[in-house]
């Protein structure tokens, strides 16, 4: 510990450094500059100037404060500690035999030359004969019990509730502020905002359906993901009933099968793609008034298919002139579709990351092609890295989401995504209570959340742990480990083999978490 202030009755005083071993505990005084001893006192030599100080006095006094606080502390019941006092000269080379007076013995003295050896000269004084101290060391306990009571230890709950209290109003002001974006394009029928991950571009997208909801139009807020659906419907399901009686928020597929198109039951990847969306179409442009939508808002645009806008912007009262606003991230083609089409319409470009911590921002911006995004969420912990084989990913994931419970993060704020299989607890629950409970559980269980990377995209917890157990679709991996990467607002960790990390994040990325090198 350093700076520690000791204040008394009888004055205040101040240790630079103290050093808590199982050995014994060192205080030590720095002094910069250069330092002698001449006529029975030290002299130091700085660019303010020269001035006398009883250096040996000062250090022998910072250990008996050190002593006396502990001895006096109603908490301490380890009685006296073995302790040493030492100088610590950092700007001067020492020979062996200098001569720093009586006071100060060379082994007592850390001079430049000892620094990187420090910890092994003061050992080999405080396991050596030291006169009115005890004989037995300290101990682990001893050394534990002296860091609460002169460094303080906090709460872990209560610090990571605090850390995700001032998180939550800083990303709630920054994503308030950005709502001026709206104001920007309040002139235009139709526009496009393209943003990297934390770009806050679902924020603008319902905030641009509360403006037009409120104006009287009937608004379709349509998204691939029924995760994001169900965020959507949460975040808009307190405000006024005549809004959002026209608010319609539905997956593109969950907006077919309202219209009447279902799929078959062994419907393939070219059903959904195609024949779905081309029905969709037929359809759409027979839609009665009442179900037709005066704007249309898409969220997440990258994950749409080519054919699949005509029947969206088919579902609009007058194609022409109603108004649409579409929401993407090239960045993030995690399905392998084309994303918006080129529809002329104007494009507003987001170039700051507000939901990530700069740790994890860092990161995100070293797997983006354009890695300007500037980060505006503040500081939070430290990223995290567990190297394990990839058939070993899931169960060193499963470790980590229970460590991060011990550390103080409530269930309800840890969510463990996997980049290819599901995880069993994922599984099982879709099994057990179906899609629909299954979202559900992520807002109102109140525990540990399961999903796919894939699955989890537009979404965001305070604490997400990734386990990379392979890809389903090697062409989609990079963008996969950066949605996932995204996916956590404060604390992230990855688990995983290094070499597939390197490979399919690049370089930069294995960089930035500290990666062996391979």
């Amino acid at each position: 510990m350093h700076g520690l202030r000791f204040v008394g009755d009888d004055g205040d005083w101040e240790a630079d450094l103290v050093l808590l071993t199982v050995d014994g505990f060192a205080v030590i005084e720095v002094k910069g500059g250069y330092v002698w001893y001449a006529a029975g006192e030290y002299h130091q030599r700085t660019p303010a100037g020269d001035k006398t100080s009883d250096l040996a006095e000062q250090a022998l006094s910072e250990k008996y404060l050190v002593q006396r606080y502990l001895s006096r502390h109603p908490r301490w019941r380890h009685g006296a500690v073995r302790m040493a006092h030492f100088v610590a000269l950092p700007d001067m080379d020492l020979a062996a035999d200098a001569d720093l007076g009586p006071g100060l013995p060379r082994s007592r003295v850390i001079a430049k030359q000892d620094l990187g050896r420090a910890r092994d000269q003061i050992r080999r004084v405080l396991q050596g004969p030291l006169s009115r101290q005890p004989h037995r060391p300290p101990g682990p306990d001893a050394v534990d019990d002296a860091a609460r009571l002169l460094g303080g230890v906090g709460d872990p709950q209560a610090e990571l509730a605090a850390l995700r209290s001032v998180r939550s109003e800083h990303l709630l002001r920054l994503a308030t502020d950005q709502a001026d974006v709206i104001d920007m394009v309040s002139y235009l029928s139709k526009y496009q905002v393209i943003g990297g991950p934390g770009s806050g571009k679902t924020f603008l997208a319902i905030e641009q359906a509360r403006r037009w909801t409120k104006s009287g139009l009937r608004v379709g807020f349509i998204a691939y993901s029924r995760g994001l659906t169900t965020w959507v419907d949460r975040q808009t399901s307190d405000w006024p009933a005549d809004m959002r009686r026209r608010l319609h928020v539905s997956t593109f597929h969950g907006l077919g099968s309202e219209w009447g198109v279902s799929a078959s039951e062994s419907a393939g990847q070219e059903e959904w793609e195609l024949e779905i969306p081309r029905r969709m179409y037929e359809l759409a442009m027979a839609l009665p008034a009442l179900r037709q939508f005066d704007a249309l808002i898409v969220d997440e645009s990258q994950d749409f298919g080519k054919l699949w806008w005509p029947a969206l912007l088919a579902s609009l009262a007058d194609p022409e002139h109603g108004k649409l606003a579409i929401f993407g991230d090239g960045a993030q083609q995690i399905f392998g579709r084309e994303g918006a089409p080129d529809l002329g319409v104007p494009p507003l470009q987001l170039r700051s990351n507000l939901r990530n911590t700069a740790e994890i921002g860092s990161l995100v911006n070293a797997m983006l092609p354009d890695s300007s995004m500037k980060l505006l969420g503040g500081r939070g912990p430290a990223v995290r890295f567990v190297q394990c084989a990839q058939d070993e990913s899931i169960g060193a994931a499963d470790d980590v989401a229970v460590a991060l419970l011990e550390e103080g993060w409530s269930a309800s704020d840890v969510v463990l995504l996997t980049t290819g299989h599901r995880h069993d607890m994922h599984r099982d629950t879709i099994a057990r209570y179906g899609r629909d409970e299954y979202w559900a559980l992520f807002w109102d269980a109140g525990d540990i959340f399961y999903s796919t990377v894939a699955g989890f995209k537009g979404l965001e917890r305070p604490a997400v742990v990734i386990a990379v157990n392979g890809f389903l679709d090697l062409t989609a991996a990079h963008d996969t480990l950066l949605v996932g990467v995204s996916r956590a607002r404060d604390q992230l960790v990855i688990c995983g083999d290094a070499a597939e990390i390197r490979r399919f994040g690049g370089h930069e990325l294995a960089k930035r978490l500290s990666l062996p090198p391979g």
